[in-house]
């Protein structure tokens, strides 16, 4: 260790797995305490002698921090520039995703266990300070980072009641809000509870999500799959998304970004790497199985935002393979003024109304017997029952009313039409047409 301040020991959970060193010039550098399969961060840091370079290691350890407008205001508490990986992660690493915790040198290797009760006046002030204090940022008492762009905060749920987690302790749930300032976006928590609902109704894996209200403020409660509670404790999980395991920085998580001739250019995964990923898995088979009904479900709900950090590896058992982790941040994002740009390309198609069939078909794996027509049913049966099951959430009292599912619907009865058309299936998707507008869609008036 450099002795300077400038060195984290890195955990996973209480194993002391190895040492992150910054140098003068923030450049990164991580070496492996020993050659463990117990110690893999990562499928792209494989346990062995020499240092990982900053190239080599920083798209893994940046990827475990906030992004854009959380992660400026999580830097902005603490006096630091967003780009700036080694001190905010010596600020706010002590708990992350998965069960990396990064901790100064000789600091205690036992996962904490401490928590403050919360009321719900104290939900809804949390709530309110999300936007300027993502993770608990400006509470000195939490060292939390939890990764993503959309605002955000980690709670523990413990013997029936919501806590703070301090001091690095493990959190058990996610709180999302809307964007702060932004009228546009304010009816994404709903937008996401539904969509995560109907992708689990297409037999999608999906993390457990509910919609709650603290106090007269409204929230998405996600229930975190990288964490368990027995005897009264929580238990790390590790896990890592897609980008981490694929080597890719978060700045380069979409597959494609704009250039100045405005050619898209290719800087990120692509599904044929995040398919080609399933192969390290435990149960390679169904995992690409799963990976296929979440890309299937992502096009049905014209989801321009499924890039790779929305997919992850979960590690159930410390030193083994790992499997496909449960689908989380699944939106029908057509409905709000952004791209309708996939994440992700299918094929040679970008958009989900260009996507042909041989589009499709491309992502079967090439010489394997029966692929091109089981992939084809898995299409077709999402396909021929998304609207049925959309209709029948309709009718849950937790989706009651107009917004934002009248839109959903006529969103993803526009994709099947489309879908149908590619594959000359008969399909009724009745619905009113669509208006493109902004980038967006709107109800034509």
């Amino acid at each position: 260790m450099t002795g300077d301040g400038q060195a984290l020991e890195v955990f996973l959970g209480e194993r002391g797995v190895g040492v992150l060193e910054a140098d003068s010039q923030g450049r990164l550098t991580f070496t492996y305490a020993d050659r463990s399969p117990l110690s893999r961060l990562s499928i792209s840091l494989p346990p062995r002698a020499e240092p990982y370079t900053d190239t080599e290691c920083r798209p893994f350890f940046a990827g475990l921090l906030p992004e854009g407008d959380a992660l400026a205001a999580a830097a902005a508490q603490r006096r630091l520039q967003p780009y700036e990986i080694f001190g905010l992660l010596r600020e706010y690493g002590a708990e992350c995703a998965g069960a990396v915790r990064l901790l100064q040198p000789g600091g205690r290797p036992d996962v904490p266990q401490d928590y403050e009760p919360l009321d719900e006046a104290a939900l809804a002030r949390i709530i309110d300070e999300i936007p300027t204090s993502p993770n608990f940022a400006a509470d000195r008492r939490v060292r939390l980072s939890v990764a993503g762009a959309q605002p955000k905060t980690a709670v523990a749920f413990l013997d029936g009641r919501f806590h703070r987690p301090l001091n690095g302790s493990p959190s058990t749930h996610l709180i999302k809000v809307a964007p702060a300032g932004k009228p546009d976006f304010a009816l994404v928590p709903k937008a996401e509870a539904f969509s995560m609902a109907l992708a689990a109704s297409l037999g999608v894996d999906v993390a457990g999500t509910a919609l709650r209200t603290f106090a007269g403020r409204e929230c998405l409660l996600v229930e975190r799959y990288d964490r368990r509670v027995e005897g009264g404790r929580v238990h790390e999980i590790h896990q890592e998304d897609f980008c981490q395991a694929l080597g890719y920085p978060p700045e380069r998580k979409y597959e494609f970004s704009a250039s100045a001739d405005g050619i898209p250019r290719k800087v990120g995964p692509g599904l044929a790497e995040c398919l080609a990923l399933m192969q390290r898995t435990a149960a390679p088979l169904l995992g690409r199985a799963e990976l296929m009904r979440r890309i299937i479900a992502t096009v049905l709900l014209a989801n321009a935002d499924a890039h790779a950090k929305n997919f992850s590896l979960l590690y159930d058992a410390p030193g083994r393979a790992p499997s496909l982790a449960p689908a989380y941040d699944m939106l029908c994002t057509r409905i709000f003024p952004v791209t309708e740009d996939l994440a992700m390309a299918v094929g040679a198609a970008i958009r989900p109304d260009a996507i042909r069939r041989v589009d499709w078909l491309i992502l079967a794996p090439a010489a394997t017997p029966g692929a091109l027509s089981g992939l084809e049913a898995a299409v077709k049966a999402q396909a021929e029952t998304a609207l049925s099951k959309l209709d029948a959430l309709r009718q849950k009292p937790q989706f009651a009313g107009i917004q934002p599912y009248e839109n959903i619907r006529r969103c993803v009865a526009e994709v099947v039409r489309s879908v149908a058309a590619a594959f000359d299936w008969t399909i009724a998707a009745e619905a009113p047409p669509y208006l493109a507008r902004a980038g967006g869609w709107t109800i034509p008036s």
